[in-house]
């Protein structure tokens, strides 16, 4: 498997990176790139994922919703040689990646924008599928109503989510979020898509979460947290 993918996760829950990374398969990426939030405090980086040279964690200030932490991580790419065909992956420090996605991964080509649809539910979501996400089972859902809580069929402000596109970094050329919108997702890939007409694929299957590690209302970060951790515990275990 060649590598090729860079994800960018901007941070300010640093609690909970220990179980994105896990979500990550390395033999995919390239680079997995943690920019910290430090507009309201120091961030101390998590030293214990730097002992892996995959992981790169620099720092950004400012903004909202963690939008000039993306464009740091862009503009630090844009630094460095970057093969082409190499896709750009956004995962947000409150979700994980869905087993699917490196199925897409292994199919796909280069100079597109890819699509998916986003599994339904905000926060913890049901248990079996949670421990389809530890075994990594790359296990195509279909899409129905009550599968679905976004589709990604249409590129557009307000109908689209981060993390469900997978974008080859050369259509992405000098394109940021804008730091100040709520809704800078939509925004950016929708002009990725303007300026790239014809590169769009959507593919009619589940590859994304939606804020996976967010807890429920119910519940509070660190239960879930806990609950998260024990069960992934148990599964190392065997039992």
């Amino acid at each position: 498997m060649k590598a090729k993918l860079i994800v960018i996760t901007p941070c300010s829950r640093l609690q909970n990176l220990a179980l994105v990374c896990d979500s990550l398969r390395f033999d995919y990426i390239l680079k997995w790139i943690v920019v910290h939030d430090t507009t309201r405090a120091f961030v101390r980086p998590a030293i214990e994922l730097l002992s892996n040279p995959k992981i790169v964690q620099i720092s950004q200030s400012g903004g909202i919703s963690g939008n000039p932490q993306r464009n740091r991580a862009l503009d630090e790419i844009s630094h460095s040689f970057v093969e082409p065909g190499t896709f750009v992956y956004f995962l947000d420090d409150d979700n994980v990646i869905h087993p699917q996605l490196w199925n897409i991964l292994d199919h796909a080509q280069p100079g597109r924008i890819y699509s998916f649809d986003a599994l339904s539910g905000e926060g913890m979501v049901p248990e079996e599928e949670f421990l389809k996400f530890w075994r990594q089972i790359p296990c195509t859902c279909p899409s129905t109503d009550q599968t679905v809580r976004l589709r990604g069929s249409s590129l557009t402000i307000n109908s689209i989510d981060t993390a469900q596109v997978l974008i080859d970094f050369d259509l992405i050329g000098n394109i940021r979020w804008q730091v100040d919108r709520y809704d800078a997702d939509g925004v950016f890939i929708e002009e990725v898509q303007r300026n790239h007409p014809y590169k769009h694929q959507y593919i009619s299957e589940v590859a994304c979460y939606y804020n996976f590690l967010r807890p429920p209302s119910v519940e509070t970060e660190r239960e879930v947290l806990t609950k998260l951790r024990n069960i992934h515990n148990a599964m190392i275990k065997g039992t």
